[in-house]
């Protein structure tokens, strides 16, 4: 098998297994409730209430992906060179999905309910709080990469995304107390799966990044 074929087939493999993992969600949040017809003749705040879960589980899951092809890009532009371009988008979108999530509980629940939690049972109030700290994070990451052609960001921009694995551990453990799909089926082996495989692309990001320093260190020196 010649290098091209080996790098379509690790293209088909990917593209199969993202597409797996983007499934796995959505399915199991409609299995949970029967279909589609749990929506049915429900308004516009009820709907707002029943469907806000979706949000929150695609924008984890894109965030997830986000983690793990943002330090890896060098290795997966082997094998879609268009990977970068990629990722930036779907940074946008997942932002969006995020800003959907709260706001679609703010309709359901109203301002007053919204405020102080009071949607939720107290001892769930700081898994809530930290969905809304990750929210901020997030927004600081996606400021900074759409303003990051400016002078005074041009080099700092990414300095600011090492606040993405902060935002991906405080979403992380918002959504496994928070969410009911994720502990009440198979999505729980999923999580985990996030988890682990975005600690290892961590450790070999900061890793590269430390090796990094070192050199310079040493250049410096001579």
């Amino acid at each position: 098998m010649g290098g091209n074929q080996i790098i379509k087939l690790l293209r088909y493999i990917l593209s199969l297994g993202f597409l797996l993992i983007l499934i796995l969600p959505g399915y199991v949040f409609f299995q949970n409730r029967g279909g589609f017809e749990f929506l049915a003749g429900a308004d516009f705040k009820t709907a707002a209430r029943l469907v806000f879960p979706i949000f929150g589980l695609y924008a984890f899951t894109l965030l997830w992906t986000q983690l793990l092809i943002g330090p890896n890009a060098i290795l997966f532009r082997k094998v879609q060179p268009k990977i970068t371009i990629f990722h930036h988008r779907q940074g946008i979108f997942i932002f969006l999905l995020v800003l959907t999530h709260p706001t679609l509980i703010l309709i359901a629940f109203g301002l007053y309910q919204y405020l102080g939690y009071k949607f939720l049972p107290k001892p769930l109030v700081l898994y809530a709080f930290l969905g809304t700290v990750a929210l901020g994070f997030l927004t600081v990451t996606a400021v900074t990469a759409i303003l990051s052609r400016l002078s005074f960001l041009k080099y700092k921009w990414r300095m600011f995304h090492f606040l993405n694995y902060v935002v991906f551990t405080l979403a992380w453990i918002h959504s496994w107390n928070l969410g009911s799909d994720i502990k009440s089926s198979n999505l729980k082996y999923l999580w985990i799966f996030f988890a682990v495989t975005a600690l290892i692309s961590a450790f070999l990001r900061f890793r590269r990044t430390g090796i990094k320093i070192v050199f310079s260190s040493l250049r410096g020196q001579k």
